[in-house]
């Protein structure tokens, strides 16, 4: 007995060895009456229970998932020859292995194509191809970000879009909207106002946070015309500083124009509001000197002029006092002859002699030191407001770049990595504001010119949706801030009223006198005036800001994950022409007509051109010009002779409608609101569409030149990752020379996966 109990276990170790050797027959060896699925499930556990891992939600809300199309695809190319397992020729998808034992050796290196990821294996996952109309077919619609999947959507928000919002926060604006008072509860001493306050501020966040998203599709929207007219004003501030700098050396002009030109580099940003006024009259025969001050005329309206009131402070420390009423607080810069022949004399001593310097003029100038010190003095420090962000948002690529590092391969953190290099336009735009020197805040300028105004203003908003959203001013303020797309022009509005009040010099006593150029004023016209390699180099600095953030983000999708122009990548480049329209637009409003040449400024007797040029059509005085071409964002033809705005009826009913001023300035409104549309959804729309996975879908797996091609011509898509090929496009020569002869040799001999073809995945 105890004899055969070593037999009995031999035989039972003969039997099992037996079995496992007909298991294995079984596997490679599929009977042609077995079912397939069985046997493919046998040798890919991946492939078990297929149908029953199909999607159950919706495809067209984010139900699909591409990994189980993978398989399925992966599936369809196995099929079954003489009871073998092989890899059958089919047109609707394709794995392209060398035999099935290969698939298995992958398998077993975790390198199955659907879902592999880089394992310092350089021979990757074979690669399953499917047919367009078959992908079409078994995964319509896009797939859901996975919530467990972190890089494919908190990357791009948390590491870069959020940095992003707090830049555009940053970027001054002139609107936003309001935040009803009702909504905030005074008294939280009863439970019962705990209820009604949660609920108020649950409203008030929503209200921040679609003010927020409209405010950060804007800049998307509209960066290259602000940063174009921030660079813009940059550019005029530095060279009304060069003036200064060589007029106060020559001792050429007079300190309340120094002071002038100094506070128009600090509020040059706000609103003119050059409203008609009364101005106050001098009794015939009476001078201005008899007339020591002029009485201020009431600021307590919403439509205060800042030039008015810097005229106004500014006045005390004039040298000269001017006979011309019309002037009013803009006294003359030079001294009056007091000869008859005012025309033709040379002697100094008969010139007017300037005003005295009473220890209350001193006083005002010291004021005025002070007051345009503290404007300065008030900003934020550029390293507060741009610097700490800018550190921020730098951040989020350390991050992105170091997970790259520990997930080779990962598609999500390429794509995440070019999203965040397309937000840099934000911190650029953000930059560029924060680097100007006019004020922000209109309120310091009320309180430096106190400023008078009445208590219960009416509050100037506009009001959408009834009433439920209603935009205010910034800052409730007597003075408008500009849009910052707007800022350089409204500065050039207030140079060019400078020079328009002061640039004659006009003698009014004596008719005989004939205006003169103020030659330092014409100096300023002359730096102001930029030249053609003065936009040149706005334009390239702009461009530089514009394009660096595309050109990194379109290079990072155009090779990921697909080589071409994809969806991506083309969100990129639509984005980046929109941009480049809108500073095209911004020029056709701001910059004005060339200047016209010297023979083209006189008009003979006939009416004709004298000296007629080819460009005299689009010059200053030409065509063009004459017809509002220059300026097709007046509006002036809506409103009356009295400034009335007219009706609807009699906008029809006038001439005006059918003019070219009119045509103009519906031609550049319409090409504003388009443009500025298309930007927002290529920016916000992209922005949305990659967190949430909308990229992920049949269209974005092949390259744009065959999305209108038949459908018979579209090529096959490629639905798995980590081939052979994407790791030796992804290898650079740094990286090789890392690697040993035997290793490189290898993957060197190895048939390539891939041909080297658009529309195929490429580096990742």
């Amino acid at each position: 007995m105890f004899c055969t109990r070593p037999i009995v276990e031999r035989i039972n170790i003969l039997l099992l060895a037996f079995s496992s050797f007909l298991q294995r027959q079984k596997i490679h060896n599929t009977s042609l009456s077995s079912p397939n699925k069985t046997a493919f499930s046998d040798l890919f556990w991946q492939l078990h229970s297929l149908e029953d891992q199909r999607p159950k939600g919706n495809p067209y809300i984010g139900g699909q998932n591409f990994t189980w199309c993978c398989l399925k695809a992966f599936e369809n190319a196995l099929g079954v020859n003489n009871g073998t397992v092989v890899i059958r020729d089919d047109s609707r998808s394709t794995i392209r292995a060398s035999s099935v034992t290969s698939l298995q050796n992958a398998a077993k290196r975790n390198q199955f194509p659907c879902g592999a990821k880089y394992n310092n294996d350089l021979h990757g996952a074979p690669v399953v191809a499917i047919n367009y109309d078959f992908l079409v077919e078994q995964c319509p619609s896009w797939e859901l970000s996975s919530r467990n999947n972190l890089n494919a959507w908190l990357h791009s928000l948390s590491g870069f879009l959020l940095p992003a919002v707090i830049f555009c926060l940053s970027v001054p604006r002139r609107r936003k909207l309001y935040v009803f008072r009702s909504f905030f509860v005074a008294d939280l001493a009863g439970i019962k106002s705990y209820v009604p306050a949660f609920l108020g501020a649950l409203a008030a966040g929503l209200i921040v946070l679609l003010d927020t998203t409209i405010w950060l599709g804007m800049c998307f929207a509209f960066a290259g015309p602000m940063i174009l007219s921030g660079l813009y004003e940059a550019m005029l501030d530095s060279r009304i500083i060069e003036f200064l700098r060589e007029k106060i050396q020559n001792k050429r002009l007079t300190l309340d124009m120094r002071c002038r030109c100094l506070m128009l580099i600090l509020i040059g940003n706000l609103d003119l509001a050059l409203e008609p006024y009364n101005s106050q009259s001098l009794r015939p025969g009476t001078t201005a000197s008899d007339t020591p001050t002029i009485r201020r005329r009431p600021t307590a309206h919403m439509a205060a002029s800042p030039w008015r009131h810097m005229e106004v402070l500014l006045y005390d420390l004039r040298l000269y006092d001017d006979d011309d009423y019309t002037r009013s607080e803009s006294p003359r810069q030079c001294a009056r002859h007091l000869c008859e022949d005012a025309e033709h004399c040379e002697d100094n001593q008969h010139e007017e002699r300037p005003r005295s310097w009473t220890l209350e003029t001193k006083g005002h100038i010291a004021r005025t030191k002070t007051r345009l010190r503290t404007m300065l003095h008030c900003q934020y420090s550029f390293g507060s407001v741009i610097g700490a962000p800018v550190v921020f948002f730098l951040g989020g690529f350390f991050f992105a770049f170091q997970s790259s590092l520990e997930h080779l391969g990962d598609e999500d953190i390429a794509e995440s990595i070019a999203f965040g290099s397309w937000y840099m336009i934000i911190p650029h735009i953000a930059i560029v504001s924060g680097l100007l020197l006019a004020g922000n805040n209109p309120n310091i300028l009320e309180g430096v010119f106190a400023t008078e105004r009445e208590d219960k203003a009416d509050n100037d908003s506009i009001s959408l949706l009834f009433g439920l959203l209603r935009f205010e001013l910034v800052y409730p303020s007597c003075y408008k801030v500009a849009w910052q797309w707007q800022r350089g022009h409204t500065k050039k509005q207030w140079i060019n009223q400078l020079l328009q009040t002061y640039s004659r010099r006009a003698d009014v006593e004596y008719a005989c006198q004939a205006d003169t150029d103020d030659d330092d004023l014409e100096n300023l016209r002359a730096k102001t005036n930029l030249s053609s390699l003065d936009w040149f180099l706005v334009l390239s600095l702009t461009f530089l800001l514009l394009g660096v953030p595309f050109v990194l983000a379109f290079l990072t999708s155009f090779f990921t994950p697909q080589t071409g122009l994809s969806c991506r990548s083309l969100t990129f480049a639509i984005s980046f022409c929109i941009q480049v329209a809108q500073i095209g637009l911004w020029l056709w409003a701001y910059a004005g007509p060339p200047v016209a040449l010297a023979e083209d400024a006189t008009w003979p007797a006939r009416g004709r051109w004298r000296g007629f040029h080819p460009l005299s059509f689009f010059r200053q005085g030409g065509w063009l010009d004459t017809n509002g071409f220059y300026t097709p964002t007046s509006v002036n033809w809506l409103l009356t002779e009295n400034g009335r705005r007219r009706t609807v009826g009699e906008v029809v009913r006038s001439r005006e409608l059918w003019s070219f001023r009119a045509m103009w300035c519906g031609i550049y409104y319409f090409l504003v609101v388009v443009f500025g549309f298309a930007a927002i959804f290529s920016s916000l729309g992209g922005t949305l569409m990659q967190i949430m996975g909308v990229y992920r879908t049949a269209m974005c797996y092949i390259n744009v030149q065959y999305w209108l091609v038949p459908v018979e011509e579209k090529p096959m898509a490629i639905l798995s990752t980590n081939s052979e090929e994407m790791i030796r496009n992804s290898i650079n020569s740094s990286q090789r020379r890392s690697l040993t002869p035997k290793q490189w040799s290898a993957i060197s001999m190895t048939p390539s996966s891939i041909a080297t073809t658009p529309g195929v995945r490429g580096v990742t």
